[in-house]
């Protein structure tokens, strides 16, 4: 026979657990709704504008999307192409180093930005530890101020840096380092224009550039 101090004992489990039960399926209603608020307020890599890399890197790699092959009008890659050029600091053309990269007929990019090179200051840096690796995305279509030109395949990879930098005024020496991300196009006649970026924090960063007219002869 119970009592009624057990009864209203059961009875106060019974509401606790309700309670809990109630909590949780609020909690999971708010995760749902920001995980959907969210999914629909995620800018497509694809079609956004003016995006930094290092997002871009960032909405690339938790994307659903799939990526698809290069369109008709697109660079059609049948066998690996080579590229072997100079780097220059976008704005005044000086001279950052090299660059070797390669894109292979499934659409992966690997490379290696490399070298010594002065500052307008004559500090002294050299280039080490500078490999990276991505892949072709077809589906971003090249955009300036003169329109649209979906021939052009886009291409995006990530990579580290490692530089050894003395300053020539004090003769101090640094190691600097941080991610770098390779961007640019492959027009169909396989020539091809890309930017080097360099940040160390995500708020400052740098921006190399550089060309090729052909791919590299084997």
């Amino acid at each position: 026979m119970r009592t009624a101090r057990g009864t209203q004992n059961d009875n106060n489990r019974r509401g606790s657990a309700g309670i809990i039960l109630i909590i949780i399926l609020v909690i999971a209603a708010v995760i749902f709704g920001v995980q959907k608020w969210r999914k629909s307020n995620t800018p497509d890599p694809d079609t956004a504008q003016n995006l930094m890399p290092w997002k871009e890197w960032r909405l690339r790699q938790e994307s659903q999307k799939p990526v698809g092959p290069p369109g008709d009008k697109q660079a059609q890659i049948t066998k690996m192409l080579k590229y072997d050029a100079n780097v220059e600091l976008a704005e005044t053309k000086e001279p950052r180093g090299e660059v070797q990269m390669m894109i292979s007929p499934d659409g992966a990019v690997l490379g290696e930005w490399s070298g010594t090179y002065y500052n307008s200051k004559k500090d002294n840096f050299d280039v080490q530890g500078g490999k990276f690796n991505g892949k072709v995305y077809p589906g971003k279509i090249y955009q300036d101020e003169k329109g649209q030109d979906p021939a052009k395949l886009y291409f995006l990879a990530k990579g580290q840096f490692l530089i050894h930098h003395m300053a020539a005024d004090t003769n101090k020496y640094h190691v600097l380092t941080g991610d770098l991300y390779v961007t640019g196009w492959l027009n169909p006649d396989f020539s091809i224009a890309s930017d080097i970026t360099i940040t160390s924090d995500e708020k400052y960063s740098q921006v190399f550039r550089w060309q090729a007219g052909r791919p590299a002869k084997d």
